[in-house]
């Protein structure tokens, strides 16, 4: 379906809010995530909530188009746009939702979740990758990991939305200890302990971490985020060096 939309169509008030809508549809120049995306869609109106889900696949690149299913909950619908969109944009939702996920996987936010949550995500480009594997209920990440670090200050959250600070001891590939100032900008709780780490390797700073468990069956369970403080040692002077294939659920 198409239609005029030039000049003298509409009437100046229409058109000038046409266009500025239309404005918005463009890819934004530089970077761009897929939190930002799904806040715009939800500022949307639609005719079906199915159809916010629908408006979202072209921006998030994915390996193949989901087929518009009229039966589907937007529950469902955002479910299969995960498990195809690009890389960079799964990547993105492990590092930056505080949470785990309570929908089909832990280490991604579920619709309600995602358009329930304003999250401020900084400038990042990923360069570690989201990888899928021949199981569909199995997806993995590939870059640095830390075994075991005790994370410290970070377990009671204040009132008001402020950024808590607090420290991680972790051994690099060498086994030299360092101590990291790290920042939690969000508000779930992460209670002093001993958790596995996952970091990102990218362009760009401050360097975003997952924290979790590894599960019985082998897999990482993800329990939230945060990132190094601004003065804080960047990833690269950490002597990490191995890039490990963790399996998530």
């Amino acid at each position: 379906m198409g239609g005029e939309t030039g000049k003298d169509v509409m009437d100046t008030p229409v058109q000038m809010m046409f266009n500025e809508e239309l404005k918005s549809l463009h890819r934004r120049p530089g970077y761009t995530s897929i939190l930002d995306y799904v806040s715009d869609m939800c500022n949307r109106v639609s005719t079906k909530p199915l159809d916010k889900v629908a408006g979202l696949v072209y921006p998030l690149d994915p390996d193949v188009i989901p087929i518009y299913n009229a039966k589907q909950s937007p529950e469902e619908a955002w479910e299969v746009l995960m498990d195809v969109m690009g890389s960079e944009y799964e990547a993105q939702l492990l590092f930056f939702y505080p949470e785990p996920g309570d929908g089909k996987k832990l280490w991604r936010p579920s619709w309600q979740q995602v358009t329930s949550d304003r999250i401020v995500v900084p400038q990042y480009y990923f360069l570690d990758k989201m990888n899928r594997t021949e199981d569909p209920d199995i997806d993995c990440y590939t870059g640095y990991c830390i075994k075991s670090g005790t994370v410290r200050g970070l377990g009671e959250v204040p009132n008001e939305p402020t950024p808590r600070h607090g420290e991680v001891d972790i051994n690099d590939d060498n086994g030299a200890p360092h101590t990291l100032r790290v920042i939690a900008d969000h508000m779930h709780p992460i209670p002093d302990g001993v958790y596995m780490l996952l970091a990102c390797n990218g362009l760009g700073n401050p360097d975003p971490w997952v924290l979790g468990q590894i599960r019985q069956d082998g897999r990482f369970e993800k329990l939230s985020v945060f990132h190094s403080a601004d003065d804080a040692a960047p990833l690269y002077s950490l002597q990490l060096h191995r890039y490990v294939k963790t399996a998530l659920c």
